[in-house]
C-alpha cells in the first residue's frame, strides 16, 4: 500500500478511535464535576471509565506521534508542505504533548492509594488548580483544531469555506467546555485555597 493510502487508514481509524474519547471524556467531566461540587457522591465504578479513556487516549497519542514521525518523514522527503495545515498539526500537537505531561499530574491531583489500599483525598493546592485548568485549556484547544480534521476525515466536509465555518464552532464549543471545567474547578479548589490564605 502506498505511504498516502496507508496514513489515510491509519489516521481514519484513529478518528474513529476518538469517538470513544469524547464520549467517555464527556462521561468523565459530568461525574468528576457532580462529585467535585458534590452533587454525586463517590462510586467505584467511575474509575472503570477512568481507566478505559486513559487506556485510550494513550493509544491516541501513540497515533499522533507515528503520524509526527510520519510528517516529519515526508518533509524531509521534499513533500509539498501547507503552511495553515502546519499551524493546525503544530497546535494539535503541542496540545497533545502538554496533554500527556497534565494527564499524568491529573491522575495525582485528588488523591491517592494508601498502603491499606484506602483512597485518601489530598486537600486541594494553587499547584493542582494551575495543572486542572491547564490540563482543561490544552484538552479545549487539541480538540478545536482536531474535531474539524477529524470531519475531513469522515467525509463531512471538505477542505475551504466549511472548514473555516466548522473550525469556529469548535473552537466556541470547546471554549464553553473550557470555562466549564475553570467553574467547576475553581468551586473546588478556590475555598481551600483562600480560607488558606485568609
Amino acid at each position: 500500500m502506498h505511504i498516502y493510502g496507508r496514513l489515510f487508514m491509519l489516521r481514519k481509524i484513529n478518528s474513529i478511535l476518538t469517538i470513544p474519547i469524547y464520549i467517555l471524556f464527556a462521561a468523565h467531566l459530568i461525574l468528576m464535576s457532580g462529585l467535585l461540587t458534590g452533587f454525586v457522591g463517590f462510586n467505584p465504578d467511575f474509575k472503570i471509565i477512568s481507566f478505559t479513556l486513559a487506556a485510550l487516549v494513550l493509544v491516541h497519542a501513540l497515533f499522533g506521534i507515528y503520524f509526527a514521525f510520519e510528517r516529519i518523514f515526508l518533509k524531509k522527503r521534499g513533500q509539498k508542505a501547507y503552511p495553515k495545515e502546519n499551524k493546525i498539526f503544530r497546535v494539535q500537537m503541542i496540545s497533545g504533548i502538554a496533554m500527556l505531561i497534565l494527564v499524568l499530574l491529573h491522575t495525582t491531583a485528588y488523591g491517592y492509594t494508601n498502603a491499606e489500599g484506602i483512597f485518601v483525598l489530598r486537600d486541594p493546592s494553587v499547584f493542582y488548580y494551575i495543572t486542572e485548568c491547564l490540563l482543561a485549556l490544552s484538552v479545549c484547544a487539541h480538540s478545536a483544531v482536531s474535531v474539524p480534521r477529524m470531519a475531513i476525515t469522515f467525509g463531512l466536509i471538505k477542505e475551504g469555506k466549511g472548514l473555516l465555518k466548522i473550525v469556529k464552532v469548535s473552537t466556541a464549543v470547546f471554549t464553553l467546555v473550557f470555562i466549564f471545567a475553570v467553574i467547576v474547578f475553581s468551586s473546588y479548589y478556590l475555598p481551600s485555597i483562600l480560607g488558606g490564605i485568609l
